[in-house]
């Protein structure tokens, strides 16, 4: 059964999501400034976090088992001060971040923004269109929010790279095809050490990847990558 930690669960969005993710049988996490805002959910959580992320921040202890942090907490009040906007919305970010990079398997993030990030366009407009607050003290601080998140998520290692929605699609067909044209023996021998390693000790984890190695030095791709490196011409795998 995952776990999922949900920030803001007293919000609109957030307590929605507390309600979907316990149907669909998650264990669920809650991270509320006030509890009892929770209601009758309170029973049905597995965990209550009291915590108001203008004031600290959460820690790795506190994202301990979640595997998805859903991240609803906003100040989304109409009209507020630059300051308490960007308190919530922007500062609070980084040290989600960190906090999740300080895990042995940092958990996935959803953040939730808003189409406030697009103003006040005069057409309809999609994921294509510049963002762009417009000088609304909300919009413009979830605009803010999404640049601060990708750059600390790159900067602590969380991810590699970001892409606009409008060309997800081309360059995951790019990442495929780069993949299936590689070592993909090895590369099944890594990601079977990664899911391991959780739960592994030092010894267990090093007998593992001993006998990995053993695994792959026993492909044709081995023999084809030293023949490419010797000859100076990129290898071409087979996936044997």
């Amino acid at each position: 059964m995952s776990t999922a930690l949900v920030t803001g669960a007293t919000g609109f969005i957030g307590r929605h999501l507390c309600e979907r993710l316990l149907t669909e049988g998650w264990t669920v996490t809650a991270v509320a400034r006030t509890p009892a805002g929770l209601g009758d959910l309170q029973d049905r959580l597995s965990r209550i976090i009291p915590h108001d992320l203008a004031i600290s921040r959460l820690t790795p202890e506190d994202l301990a088992g979640v595997v998805v942090v859903f991240h609803c907490a906003a100040n989304v009040n109409t009209w507020d001060s630059l300051a308490a906007y960007h308190t919530i919305n922007v500062a609070a970010l980084p040290p989600l971040l960190e906090a999740m990079a300080a895990m042995p398997m940092p958990p996935r993030l959803v953040h939730l923004s808003t189409v406030d990030v697009y103003g006040f366009p005069l057409t309809p407009c999609d994921e294509s269109a510049p963002i762009g607050g417009a000088g609304f003290g909300y919009g413009d601080s979830k605009a803010l929010g999404e640049a601060v998140v990708i750059r600390e998520a790159q900067r602590l290692g969380l991810i590699n790279f970001v892409v606009p929605a409008a060309q997800l699609q081309a360059e995951t067909a790019k990442l495929v095809a780069r993949l299936a044209a590689g070592p993909t023996r090895a590369y099944g021998l890594i990601k079977q050490l990664v899911d391991a390693s959780p739960g592994n000790s030092m010894e267990a984890q090093g007998r593992l990847e001993a006998e990995s190695y053993g695994k792959a030095a026993m492909t044709e791709d081995l023999v084809e990558g030293i023949r490419a490196f010797l000859g100076k011409r990129p290898a071409r795998f087979a996936g044997q």
